[in-house]
């Protein structure tokens, strides 16, 4: 873990947080909370995508795509749903939560 987020920061870890808790204190499918303590003292949670998360989703969404697509094309009834709309929707919502510089800038 502390590879990843030197790698990602650009920096030691220990020149950016004093404190680092390797132990994450969350845990998810597209990443890890870790708790953390900047030069100030202020208490931060640091957050860390899986490796290649981002383009195992990407894949995972073609796929999906692709058989929404196959679905609405050779099953009656599903055209009434929009399966490809959904997975286009579905994509754009992991997409934004895949970035974490929206909630960085709080």
């Amino acid at each position: 873990m502390k590879a990843i987020v030197e790698k990602d920061l650009k920096s030691p870890l220990d020149a950016l947080f004093p404190s680092f808790e390797e132990n994450p204190i969350a845990s998810a499918s597209l990443g890890q909370v870790h708790r953390a303590r900047l030069k100030s003292g202020s208490s931060v949670a640091v957050k860390v995508q899986r490796p290649n998360i981002q383009r195992t989703i990407k894949i995972d969404m073609e796929i999906l795509m692709h058989l929404a697509t196959l679905m609405e094309r050779h099953l009656e009834g599903w055209g009434l749903y929009n399966a490809p709309k959904l997975v286009e929707e579905m994509t754009a919502t992991i997409e934004k939560e895949l970035d974490y510089s929206v909630e960085a800038a709080y």
